[in-house]
């Protein structure tokens, strides 16, 4: 059992928690059942895991440990120890390191009448976990990060999608030229969520392969981006809010598209 804050196990997973870790190591890491579930529901390789027995009373969490490849490291550790691990407020006892998967635009695959988001410059973890979130549950084809955005592996992004990591791809491109030149090349229409849109969404025909591009909370979109969109579009606001959280654009957005979809078209 590992009893000390200091072991090098440990100190690598606390390490991960900061990106140029991750970056350096090629890993990131996951704490809670939910997580370790989806993971290896997704087929992702676990490196290690580490698990306390005064913690994991969940019998979904005991069943995991039953799951794993046998060459998976696995780590007891004391509950002081796991607690230095886990940020949750009440630990559940199961956590890993796991391989990173770093995608491209290349690995995202768009069916004929696909949606896709671009997040130029999204910094806030919440927001990013939770338009990966409804990215999954609104069944779009992948989600790109472009910029100076917050890394999807972070810890805090990792925990907001509640799993939907490990089900949508999540590709990272350096910037909104990037994206909209993958986007002609692929027949993808781009829409620049912007309060200068001329046309609301409720007025635009999102059948075909779309592409959302939305921007930094504070800033918004970069000229370059909106510049570059096939069309400017907004979402109306009746009372005197300025704008909207990124993560709740995205989700008008996506749902309007499944709208769209379900009902043959925009009516």
């Amino acid at each position: 059992m590992i009893t000390s804050r200091q072991n090098p196990r440990i100190k690598l997973y606390r390490a991960l928690a900061k990106r140029k870790y991750r970056d350096r190591e090629g890993k990131f890491v996951l704490d809670g059942v939910r997580q370790l579930a989806g993971a290896l529901e997704s087929g992702l390789r676990l490196d290690e895991v580490f698990w306390c027995d005064a913690l994991l009373v969940s019998g979904h969490g005991r069943a995991l440990l039953d799951q794993l490849d046998p060459g998976t490291a696995q780590h007891e550790v004391s509950e002081h120890v796991f607690r230095a691990l886990s940020d949750r407020a009440e630990p559940q006892g199961i956590a890993a390191i796991a391989e990173r998967r770093r995608q491209r635009l290349a690995d995202i695959s768009m069916s004929a009448d696909g949606v896709v988001l671009a997040l130029e410059d999204i910094r806030d973890p919440g927001n990013l976990g939770t338009i990966v979130r409804a990215a999954d549950a609104a069944g779009a084809d992948g989600v790109v990060v472009l910029g100076h955005s917050t890394d999807p592996y972070d810890p805090k992004v990792v925990r907001a999608t509640m799993g939907s990591i490990f089900h949508v791809p999540v590709a990272e491109a350096g910037d909104a030229a990037e994206f909209i030149g993958w986007a002609q090349e692929h027949g993808v229409r781009t829409y620049a969520a912007s309060t200068r849109g001329t046309q609301t969404h409720f007025e635009t025909d999102f059948t075909g392969r779309t592409a959302f591009l939305l921007g930094n909370e504070a800033r918004g979109l970069s000229a370059e981006a909106l510049d570059s969109a096939d069309a400017l579009i907004k979402i109306p606001m009746l009372g005197r809010s300025e704008s909207l959280n990124a993560a709740i654009a995205a989700s008008i957005l996506l749902y309007e598209v499944m709208r769209q979809r379900l009902h043959g078209g925009n009516i």
